[in-house]
């Protein structure tokens, strides 16, 4: 009974140690939830909230708003009754980063803390003040050097960075990263004045602000020059070229050059990109080459060599029809054009009944070599052309007249009915050519038929003649007739044979002769052998 007794009093001393045990030490809180902004601006207060769901009844939650690399920076908040955690804080810059809350029992150390999601908090602060400073320091580059802006900003947080070129954003080819602008290979589209725009925003309120403006100039590297030259007369007669130099971009300042064959003659400073020169000449006669050289602070270039000749104009001036205006089938205006034979720098004039048309008039439209005439009543008349030297109009040579008026002009010219005619005997004459040619091959064809149909029965006539000839000689030798009568017999047969092979070789004769060969008849040798035609080919045989 006593042994029993001990045993129930151990049973009842276990089970309430382990109630005990689940009660305090086992015990773990939920998981904590955190709330509150995502962001605040500086010198602001902000609440944020933590809290625990299922607490068990009779138990106070200690809540801890604890910084993620900075503990220094908890805030605690003890509940009592259930409610929620709550947390004020005035916000500084060194409140940005991420928070969590943890969960623990209130002077309980047996109770497991629980730990909440992070919250991300980012403290927003405005920006004062923003300025550029460019890599290479230095406000003057040359073609496809690079540089680098970079935007500096005196506090603010969370900035973004927007370029603007002369008040015109910049494109977005160029690199970007963070508050840097990198342009790789300048040109001069890249010039101008460079501004940064710093912002950050909170709610609907932006916060910005604009630096100075930094200069990009970008020179141009001067390009290959070109090189023309005219021809002046001074008052007493001589004459000079004026040689110009002349680069399509550069940045000033640029030297030109000019140089006579190989050799430097003459040296200006460019104005506008161009530079002239004289040099003395005589017409009809090769001065030599000479080239312009161009040169900046950073390389020489040259031009194309030019061989200055002036030849004065002379020779033969022609007049033609370049081409007619015309709606429909009616013509109401045609172009004539002027040429020399020989001149450097011709100008032409025009003439009308050998009156000197002016640009003034009505009906002409002209552009030296060549002009328009408007084929009304008052253009009617005879035309011819004038050359002479640009620049000396002491030498004149003078084209034939033309009669210029719309009966004329619609009338098919000459050349064009040669050329017609022409065309047409010569497409009579292939077509001619064509039929005789097949009249004559068919006919000698014809002529090759009948032979090979001919060829096999003079074969055959030949055989018998010649079988006939074997059977006379056995005869002869086996039976020894009397040669009076044998001799006889062949004389005989030879004769017919003879006039059978006769008859058929002259009808051969009479349709071969205009393409066979004429061939002897060979007799018989011995007596008794007949005549045999070769008229046939040999292929007959």
């Amino acid at each position: 009974m006593t042994k029993m007794t001990f045993t129930f009093d151990h049973l009842l001393f276990l089970l309430g140690f382990c109630s005990m045990w689940q009660r305090t030490d086992g015990q773990k809180l939920g998981k904590p939830a955190i709330w509150g902004p995502s962001e605040g601006v500086v010198n602001t207060v902000k609440e944020f909230f933590c809290k625990v769901d299922d607490i068990p009844e009779d138990m106070s939650v200690l809540y801890q708003f604890i910084k993620e690399g900075d503990p220094k920076k908890t805030t605690e908040y003890t509940s009592l009754s259930g409610e929620p955690g709550k947390f004020i804080i005035f916000v500084r810059s060194d409140h940005d980063g991420r928070y969590t809350c943890k969960a623990s029992g209130h002077n309980n150390t047996e109770v497991k803390p629980s730990y909440s999601d992070p919250l991300r908090f980012r403290v927003i602060e405005e920006i004062v003040s923003a300025h550029i400073t460019l890599d290479p320091p230095s406000e003057e580059f040359w073609e496809e050097e690079s540089v680098t802006l970079q935007c500096n900003v005196t506090g603010g947080t969370y900035v973004s960075y927007h370029w603007l070129l002369d008040n015109v954003t910049v494109p977005h080819h160029h690199n970007r990263s963070q508050n840097q602008l990198t342009i790789q290979s300048l040109s001069t589209s890249d010039s101008g004045r460079y501004t940064c725009v710093a912002s950050n925003q909170y709610d609907d309120r932006l916060f910005s602000k604009s630096s100075d403006f930094k200069n990009v100039n970008v020179k141009e590297h001067v390009s290959d020059p070109r090189i023309s030259f005219e021809v002046v007369k001074d008052g007493e007669g001589i004459f000079a070229a004026v040689v110009k130099c002349q680069s399509e971009k550069g940045t000033s300042p640029i030297t030109f050059t000019l140089l006579k064959n190989n050799d430097s003659t003459a040296e200006e400073p460019d104005k506008d990109l161009q530079a002239n020169f004289v040099v003395p000449i005589q017409l009809d006669r090769n001065v030599g080459l000479v080239q312009c050289q161009a040169r900046d602070r950073t390389r020489t270039v040259l031009s194309k060599p030019l061989n200055i000749t002036v030849e004065s104009v002379g020779g033969a001036v022609t007049m033609k029809v370049d081409r007619t205006v015309a709606t429909g089938s009616e013509v109401w205006a045609v172009w004539l054009r002027c040429s020399v034979e020989r001149g450097t720098f011709p100008e032409y004039s025009w003439f009308l009944n050998n009156t000197r048309l002016e640009e003034k008039d009505s009906f002409l439209h002209q552009t030296n070599a060549v002009f328009q005439v408007v084929l009304v009543p008052e253009a009617a008349g005879l035309y011819h052309c004038e050359a002479a030297n640009a620049f000396d109009n002491t030498t004149r040579v003078f084209s034939q007249k033309w009669l210029i008026n719309k009966e004329v002009i619609k009338r098919v010219p000459l050349t064009v009915v040669i050329i017609v005619f022409t065309c047409f005997f010569v497409v009579i004459v292939a077509v001619t050519a064509c039929c005789l040619y097949g009249v004559v091959l068919r006919k000698k064809k014809a002529r090759m038929y009948n032979l090979k149909e001919e060829c096999p029965e003079m074969r055959r006539i030949y055989d018998d003649i010649i079988n006939e000839d074997e059977d006379d000689e056995v005869n002869v030798s086996v039976y020894e007739e009397d040669v009076d009568i044998v001799e006889a017999s062949r004389i005989e047969d030879s004769d017919e044979v003879e006039d059978e092979q006769s008859s058929i070789a002259e009808e051969e004769i009479d349709e071969e002769k205009n393409f066979l060969d004429e061939e002897t008849i060979d007799g018989i040798e011995d007596v008794g052998q007949p005549a045999i035609y070769t008229s046939c080919p040999a292929s007959c045989f």
